[in-house]
């Protein structure tokens, strides 16, 4: 009822209702009556005569949406018609004897505004010039309460009368001294003319709304069935019986979290669905009133709900499971589902786009690129793929802390179970390698932290403004790297009491894997700057990054060594002891058999390149990432894997302008398309060797640390 029914009944209603609230408050407005008291009373006749003017003016005909309105002969050259449309009357019958009273009685509510004239404004007004000089401008004042809507209306058609009746007056002094009306007009007012898409208008109005909306969709079609399945079966005791069948945590948690995930996500679909139908006929074809519903946004908007609502399920189910019962359950979920609130609050600010570290905001970056999609923004291929990357890097963290929460046996039976007990390290027992879980949740630690870190790095040493120092590149590339590449999965590992040396494969490697390092590292750097070459040709736009140009800036500034240094040593070491140590680690630690290892060498190199942020470069990052993973996991060392990555990583920054200068144009355009076959093919010839050489590696056999059947390990 809560996820299908109710949905399909409750847009047509809210059409409905609103539609005949909306037809209500007009008739209400064109009937309605502002009462304006004027001070002092003898002047009260005058602007009612001229308020009575202002409505003597017929509305326009009716005209197209875009076409311009005809001029206005009834009026001075150059005014524009002020009644377009039914508005309330101004009623200026009301007499106070003071100031002070008429103030009162707008703070009672009982007039809905205040003008106060000088003493003789209507014969001053009437006035004819007294040697070629008129009274001095005379100072009027207008009280109203902007608590409350009727008075700022009242306020509006007030000056409206008051800048009608200034307009007037002048065009009657300029006639009597001569004066054409060009001497004291140069210009008239622009027409603003709208070249906005009436999809565009209509996104830039419902944009941030439905960036909420379909947020808390997910939330509320999944945070029932979350309770249901955890705190639910520990309330009516059927979780004892669950568990004690023959299968693993990971797999009962994994069927839960996608029954929770596609109840959240067909909860979406039944409420996007539902409220386009209940549009389309309001909204629909052109829109009416320079206004339309952006239907084209929606199937992108639908893809990007889909690792949202993976991510907000896990949450929930992990919350949940905490909880004794429903109604604690419930109690504990509650922060989660006001998250789609604290995301509005940013999304409606204006001036804050999805660029910087918002790209990558947990739920946040969804909602603004929601938002962006309804707006019609161009160039968010980008974005898009960094905002649903990194929800699918939290979504994947997230099922994996589910599944380590529900697997403990303190919060399944115990009545007392927290957080604490998943957070307390003296819990954990003695492992040999992390779990997948930890190994995706390092992943989705260090991405946004990494990315925090250097942006604030870059803000406190200014660089981007200033050509900087030696210390300064340093500080930008190494530090961030070192601290969270490096530091972040060490600490990790100390904090899970994991084994150091079998977690990061701290092992001798054969010299058979060292020459195939060799080979790999002096060959793929020319394959890689290939597959880069025609990936630009192909997505010209996808090639100019600003990235780059703020790299080369910093490199320019770095003598030899300290340049290999930054940009081989560094990202070697302390990339591989998170993708080729940490991660790998983690995925090989549930194989079991020979035949999935490809499973997490495919996957630790689609994760090493998406980390890097770069569309056009991202099949050579995998093609590399790939060729160092299989080593890695043939030698069972990660030192090979080190020397592949520090090679690739200098001969492409100190040789790819040689090697550009041995390219060929063979396309429109001066950018090179064919490496010189030369260099191409024997680099070819060398990779392979390499990969031949990395398949006949057998590392030193080490017993696969074996878990009993149906451990609650997560």
């Amino acid at each position: 009822m809560a996820t299908l029914v109710l949905p399909l009944l409750i847009y047509p209603a809210m059409m409905l209702v609103m539609s005949e609230a909306m037809q209500v408050a007009k008739v209400k407005r064109q009937s309605d009556v502002y009462k304006i008291a004027v001070i002092p009373e003898s002047e009260r006749a005058y602007i009612d005569g001229q308020s009575m003017g202002l409505e003597a003016f017929p509305p326009p005909a009716p005209t197209p949406s875009k076409a311009p309105l005809p001029p206005d002969k009834s009026l001075p050259p150059g005014e524009a018609k002020i009644v377009e449309m039914a508005r309330p009357k101004l009623d200026f019958s009301t007499v106070f004897d003071n100031a002070e009273d008429a103030q009162a009685a707008l703070k009672d509510g009982r007039v809905q505004a205040v003008l106060s004239l000088p003493p003789g404004f209507h014969d001053m007004m009437q006035a004819q010039a007294q040697d070629g000089v008129y009274a001095p401008t005379q100072k009027i004042e207008l009280f109203y309460d902007e608590a409350e809507h009727r008075s700022q209306d009242a306020k509006g058609q007030v000056l409206e009368l008051l800048n009608k009746l200034s307009k007037q007056v002048q065009q009657e002094r300029m006639q009597a001294q001569g004066v054409r009306r060009e001497v004291i007009v140069p210009f008239d007012l622009p027409v603003a003319s709208n070249v906005a898409s009436n999809e565009k208008v209509g996104g830039a109005q419902l944009g941030a709304v439905f960036a909420l909306i379909f947020t808390m969709m997910v939330v509320s079609g999944a945070m029932h069935p979350a309770i249901d399945l955890t705190a639910g079966e520990k309330e009516r005791s059927t979780l004892e019986t669950l568990v004690s069948a023959p299968v693993r945590p990971l797999e009962i948690i994994a069927g839960k979290f996608m029954a929770v995930a596609a109840l959240g996500l067909i909860g979406t679909l039944v409420n996007v669905s539902s409220f386009a139908l209940s549009m389309l006929p309001v909204l629909g074809g052109k829109g009416g009133g320079g206004f339309s519903f952006p239907w084209s946004v929606l199937p992108v908007t639908l893809l990007l709900l889909i690792p949202l609502a993976m991510l907000l399920s896990a949450m929930l189910m992990a919350v949940a499971s905490f909880g004794t019962n429903y109604k604690e359950a419930s109690v504990y979920c509650l922060p989660i589902t006001l998250i789609p609130m604290v995301g509005l609050m940013i999304v409606i600010v204006p001036g804050i786009g999805i660029d910087g570290p918002l790209v990558i905001a947990p739920v946040l970056n969804v909602a603004l690129l929601i938002r962006e999609l309804f707006l019609g923004r161009e160039n968010l291929l980008k974005p898009f793929l960094f905002v649903f990357t990194s929800t699918c890097f939290y979504a994947a963290a997230a099922v994996f802390t589910a599944a380590r929460v529900f697997a403990r046996e303190e919060v399944l039976f115990s009545a007392q179970g927290s957080l604490r007990l998943l957070m307390n390290r003296r819990s954990f027992r003695v492992q040999e390698r992390p779990s997948p879980g930890d190994a995706l949740l390092a992943i989705a630690l260090v991405f946004p932290l990494f990315f925090y870190f250097s942006t604030f790095v870059g803000q406190v040493t200014d660089i981007a403004t200033k050509v900087p120092t030696v210390p300064e590149v340093l500080i930008n590339v190494c530090l961030p790297q070192f601290c969270l590449l490096l530091g972040g999965p060490i600490l990790l590992s100390w904090y899970l009491r994991l084994n150091f040396r079998e977690t990061f494969k701290w092992n001798a490697p054969s010299p058979r894997a060292l020459l195939a390092a060799l080979c790999l590292g002096a060959s793929s750097w020319i394959l890689a700057n290939q597959l880069a070459i025609w990936m630009v040709r192909l997505l010209p736009a996808m090639g100019l990054e600003d990235k780059d140009e703020q790299m080369s800036k910093l490199f320019s500034v770095l003598p030899p060594a300290a340049a290999v240094f930054c940009i081989a040593i560094t990202p070697a070491i302390c990339e591989e002891h998170l993708f080729r140590g940490f991660l790998l680690s983690g995925l090989r630690t549930k194989v079991g058999r020979q035949g999935n290892k490809w499973t997490a060498i495919i996957v630790t190199a689609f994760i090493f390149a998406a980390y890097h942020g770069s569309f056009f470069r991202f099949v050579p990052l995998f093609l590399v990432g790939f060729a160092i993973t299989y080593l890695a996991w043939q030698s069972n060392s990660i030192f090979p894997g080190v020397l592949v990555h520090g090679l690739h990583n200098g001969f492409t920054a100190l040789c790819s302008a040689w090697l550009m200068e041995r390219s060929m144009t063979v396309a429109e355009g001066p950018m090179p398309f064919w490496i010189d076959p030369g260099l191409l093919i024997p680099a070819l010839v060398v990779f392979v060797l390499g990969i031949w050489l990395a398949k006949g590696t057998r590392p030193v056999a080490r017993a696969e640390p074996a878990l009993p059947n149906g451990a609650l390990n997560g």
